[in-house]
């Protein structure tokens, strides 16, 4: 069977996996701002924030999960309520890992299980929280072949003049000599250094996209 992805058209869910030229049944089923990526030819590499959510939002912690797509079973609905992990399945879950979302700046180990080896790197943008409440942007880039993960705040990012409920980042990853690109909701590409700092932005920022100014 081809599984492809489709979009749910459901407030709470941003899309499912499904057989190709079929609209039922739905094999996973995964809310907004979930991330995916291949991990071997037959298995997906997911994360997410989980936990309670509050207000200002908030999550407590980020879930990798490892999904074998040949075990996946059939959903028989969608729940209408938001919940905890926004994911959804009934079989096929190989192995999860929950990681603090309150990791400040820094090297920390972390022991993955095998099912995650199969992928070198994983670059995760992450919202932490550090003592006093506030919201922090972060890369958490994962080595689970290392048992590693480098966390970067982004503080060009979290100190810049955004207007953080109009603009954000949704998408980063690793380009040619190790440069990190990023590209978001109502902001241009840009480009950073490994260790977060901004370089330039990939096209420069018009009038249009609202204020995209960053700390000297």
């Amino acid at each position: 069977m081809t599984l492809r992805w489709a979009k749910t058209g459901s407030p709470t869910w941003g899309s499912a996996l499904l057989p190709e030229g079929q609209n039922t049944p739905r094999y996973l089923g995964l809310g907004f701002y979930c991330y995916v990526a291949r991990a071997t030819n037959d298995q997906l590499l997911l994360w997410r924030h989980v936990g309670e959510q509050r207000k200002p939002r908030r999550w407590d912690l980020v879930r990798m999960s490892v999904f074998d797509t040949g075990e996946l079973g059939p959903i028989d609905w969608l729940p209408d309520v938001e919940p905890g992990d926004p994911v959804c399945y009934t079989t096929g879950l190989v192995a999860n890992v929950d990681l603090p979302a309150t990791w400040q700046r820094g090297r920390y180990s972390f022991e993955f299980p095998e099912a995650f080896k199969a992928t070198p790197e994983v670059i995760m943008l992450v919202s932490v929280y550090h003592n006093l409440g506030g919201l922090e942007q972060a890369l958490y880039i994962v080595h689970p072949q290392e048992n590693a993960i480098n966390v970067v705040l982004l503080d060009w990012w979290n100190e810049g003049d955004f207007d953080f409920g109009y603009q954000w980042i949704t998408k980063v990853g690793r380009g040619p000599g190790g440069r990190l690109f990023g590209t978001g909701f109502r902001i241009n590409p840009f480009v950073m250094k490994e260790t977060g700092e901004f370089i330039e932005w990939i096209q420069p920022p018009s009038d249009s996209l609202g204020s995209q100014r960053i700390p000297p």
